[in-house]
């Protein structure tokens, strides 16, 4: 009963609204020319952390700092692995990139 006291304030009655699944594109095929544009091209946008410019000493970093919990906040190490994720990171940017653009001009 106190562990559902306790609770009790994370839990939320009513219905949730869900979001809807159509595509917010006009033409889906847009999107995926301009990403494939700016893949083929090996643009890699500044402001998400994947240039040298924005590395700490111009190297990529191995490992990124990031602080859980709220009461005692504790700090935990992630790995980087060049390899793998900083092709993961380019690909992900990349495409936020182009949606980003595709939304500050209306094309969606």
């Amino acid at each position: 009963e106190h562990i559902k006291l306790q609770q009790r304030q994370h839990v939320h009655e009513g219905p949730v609204h869900v979001p809807s699944h159509q595509t917010p594109f006009t033409d889906p095929e847009d999107f995926f020319e301009a990403l494939q544009e700016v893949i083929s091209r090996d643009v890699v946008p500044n402001g998400f952390g994947l240039t040298p410019e924005e590395w700490e000493g111009g190297q990529y970093p191995i490992f990124e700092t990031i602080r859980v919990g709220r009461r005692q906040p504790n700090q935990i190490e992630v790995s980087l692995a060049g390899e793998t994720w900083y092709n993961r990171a380019r690909l992900w940017c990349q495409a936020l990139f182009c949606l980003t653009y595709f939304i500050e001009n209306g094309l969606l």
